[in-house]
């Protein structure tokens, strides 16, 4: 499952706050959500044009592309190009009927999601997709989500895995299970299938850029939690941002 911005992208956003227009009246250039639900989420695709968790398979969130991001992000909700309290707004409840209400004119939408969906066809939005806004020349990107099918490793269960992972992945089978659930495809028989799709077709050629957090180190649940309060902070009532990402850094180091 794949998901990356949705909305009206602002002219040059990425190169600084200054390019942004202010808002009006009930009106916002951009819906930002940096509390637990969001933050990780919207921090960690802004942070990706340049920077991101990791530099080379080792820990670099304190990295000063990651400080320079961050400072973005807080200096948006300073001038008030965001909606009040970025830092203690989700994405579900909060950005994305914003978003839905024609309040904010571009936000981190949710590719394929039905609680995104739904929400912008019910208020009948006239929107348009494009990447994150990036600066110094990085290449756009995806925020990528992905789960797991997992087996059991035991002696005559990998012919009924590959059995079963034949049938699940076969396009009659998995295609209606992928809109059911609000995902896009991972096989290119469901690509084909889904490409033209009047309600996912146009995210699922984005989703080559997709990029992935780093799910699978032992410490990222812990790294979550700390990052679900301390990220909205630091948006919304001007933390330290360096300190901020050396107290997530040395969480994530001491924890492998």
């Amino acid at each position: 499952m794949t998901r990356s911005a949705a909305g009206v992208p602002a002219s040059s956003a990425g190169t600084g706050s200054k390019a942004w227009t202010s808002s009006t009246g009930s009106t916002v250039p951009t819906g930002t959500g940096s509390s637990g639900e969001s933050g990780h989420y919207e921090f960690g695709t802004w942070a990706r044009a340049g920077g991101g968790w990791t530099a080379d398979g080792r820990w670099a969130i304190d990295s000063e592309r990651n400080v320079e991001t961050l400072g973005f992000l807080q200096d948006l909700a300073r001038r008030g190009y965001t909606q009040p309290n970025p830092g203690q707004t989700n994405r579900p409840d909060g950005t994305w009927p914003l978003f839905a209400q024609g309040r904010a004119a571009m936000v981190y939408g949710a590719f394929g999601a039905r609680a995104f969906l739904d929400l912008i066809e019910e208020g009948d939005v006239d929107y348009g997709l494009a990447v994150h806004p990036v600066s110094h020349g990085a290449e756009p990107v995806a925020h990528g989500i992905q789960d797991y099918l997992m087996a059991f490793r035991k002696s005559g269960n990998r012919e009924l895995v590959r059995d079963f992972l034949s049938f699940f992945y076969r396009p009659e089978n998995y295609v209606p299970y992928l809109k059911t659930e609000g995902l896009l495809p991972t096989t290119r028989s469901a690509v084909d299938v889904l490409k033209d799709d009047r309600r996912v077709g146009r995210y699922v050629g984005m989703t080559g850029r997709a990029r992935f957090d780093p799910t699978t180190r032992p410490v990222w649940a812990e790294l979550l939690g700390v990052m679900g309060n301390d990220l909205g902070k630091a948006v919304s009532q001007n933390e330290p941002l360096a300190k901020v990402l050396r107290e997530f850094q040395a969480i994530a180091v001491s924890g492998g």
